[in-house]
């Protein structure tokens, strides 16, 4: 382990098995006898040292498992994608096996993530290769309670990142914030119902998911002016002000 907590390329890492939770290991406080490291420095004299958990990062954890993932990983069984479906949500890691939650294996959607599920020029490029080039036919757009964009504004974060950084980039020129859920997922909803170039035939809906019960439920869409590309800020575009 270098002083800038990366491991040396001459260490070799071992886990017991290949989907060993990171949460299991770092909470055992006999998981030093897991994570061995094998140094073949010779200042060491190719000696065994243990490294503990707390002393690996979870990029290391995640190269070592996926070492032992590949030595079950059986290429025969993957499906080739066929996705139908176009789903656009947050970041937030409850989310990361919404495909569990909905039934679907991984090749049936095409998933599409970020901070706050917002649709943006880079979310829209990846649903209109989604739905032009790839044929998928549905788009969900699912936000999720208590959402951490919720917990901030725009002009304060950027502030306070020009402060403490004393520079003014051009992007991000806006983070995106919201204050509620519900309106934001409608906007994203009608952000993309009214793009140019996603058919009017794709079936676009938008719904919530709770983290603490696993359900969601749908988000219904009233009428709501198309968004602009003025300055207003992104309550003000779910206000439809």
């Amino acid at each position: 382990m270098t002083s800038s907590g990366v491991l040396p390329r001459d260490v070799h890492l071992e886990l017991p098995a290949p989907r060993t939770a990171w949460a299991d290991i770092r909470s055992d406080s006999s998981c030093k006898v897991r994570c061995r490291a094998i140094c073949a420095d010779t200042a060491t004299g190719g000696s065994e040292k243990l490294i503990t958990a707390d002393q690996m990062s979870l990029i290391d954890h995640a190269i070592t498992a996926n070492q032992a993932f590949v030595k079950t990983y059986n290429p025969a069984l993957v499906k080739s994608p066929a996705p139908k479906l176009a789903i656009v949500t947050c970041m937030e890691p409850q989310l990361t096996n919404l495909n569990l939650a909905l039934g679907l294996e991984a090749e049936d959607a095409d998933v599409i993530r970020n901070a706050g599920n917002i649709i943006n020029e880079d979310s829209i490029r990846s649903l209109v290769v989604s739905t032009q080039v790839l044929g998928t036919k549905e788009i969900m757009i699912i936000g999720h309670t208590e959402c951490g964009m919720t917990t901030f504004h725009d002009d304060d974060l950027i502030e306070k990142l020009q402060d403490n950084t004393g520079t003014t980039p051009i992007a991000p020129s806006r983070f995106y914030a919201f204050s509620n859920v519900e309106a934001n997922t409608r906007l994203q909803v009608q952000k993309v119902k009214t793009h140019p170039w996603i058919s009017h035939s794709v079936t676009v809906r938008g719904f919530v998911y709770d983290v603490h019960t696993g359900e969601i439920h749908e988000v219904m869409q009233p009428d709501i002016p198309a968004p602009t590309s003025g300055t207003m800020t992104h309550d003000e575009e779910m206000s439809g002000s």
